[in-house]
C-alpha cells in the first residue's frame, strides 16, 4: 500500500502509516468475512468520531448485570468457530487455486520478460528498496541455457546475465 502513495518521493512514507493502518484494520477480510477490528475489539471501529459523546456515570451499565456479559462471551466463542472455519475453508481454496496455476513455465528466445527488481536501499539519497516496483523491464530472452535459467539482454541487445524462471514473468503488453 505504501509503494503506492510513495511514488519517487520516499522521504514522506511516515505520513501515511496511520491512515493505511487504519483502513487495513477496518475493511473486512475475505476469508473471515470480519474486519481485524471486529475481531480483536468485538466492535467496528469509527471512522468520523460520531460515537464519541461524553459519558455520565449512570450511563455505565451495572457491575451485578452479568447476562449481557455471558451472552457476548457465547457469541465470541461462536465467531471464534465461524473464524475458524471460514479461514480453513480459505486455505482449502487457495491451495485448490495454486495447484491449478502451477504451471513448468517457459520462455522462447526472444520473448518479452519482466524480471523481478533487487534493488538496494541507499538512505544518502532517500531511496528505500520496499517502496520501488517488484519487476523491471521488459527484457528480452537471449538464450535458454536450461530448463529453469534463462539470459537476458536488453533492449538495446547488451547482456544482463542470467536469470531462474522463478525470478521472470511474461510482458503483457
Amino acid at each position: 500500500m505504501l509503494r503506492s502513495y510513495v511514488g519517487t518521493n520516499h522521504r514522506n512514507w511516515d505520513g501515511h502509516v496511520a491512515q493505511l493502518g487504519f483502513a487495513l484494520r477496518t475493511a473486512t477480510h475475505e476469508s473471515t468475512g470480519f474486519s481485524p477490528a471486529y475481531l480483536n475489539f468485538g466492535r467496528e471501529l469509527s471512522a468520523t468520531g460520531d460515537g464519541f459523546d461524553i459519558l455520565r456515570c449512570e450511563d455505565l451499565p451495572a457491575v451485578e448485570d452479568t447476562n449481557q456479559y455471558c451472552e457476548k462471551l457465547k457469541g465470541l466463542r461462536e465467531l471464534y468457530q465461524v473464524v475458524s472455519r471460514r479461514l480453513e475453508e480459505s486455505h482449502q481454496r487457495g491451495a485448490h487455486r495454486y495447484n491449478l496455476r502451477r504451471r513448468a513455465v517457459e520462455f522462447r528466445v526472444r520473448d518479452l520478460v519482466l524480471k523481478r527488481n533487487f534493488a538496494q536501499s541507499d538512505a544518502a539519497n532517500f531511496f528505500s528498496a520496499k517502496l520501488t516496483p517488484r519487476y523491471v523491464g521488459p527484457y528480452v530472452v537471449a538464450a535458454r541455457l536450461s530448463p529453469t535459467v534463462y539470459a537476458l539482454e536488453d533492449q538495446q541487445g547488451k547482456r544482463i546475465g542470467n536469470w531462474h524462471v522463478s525470478d521472470l514473468k511474461s510482458y503483457q503488453t
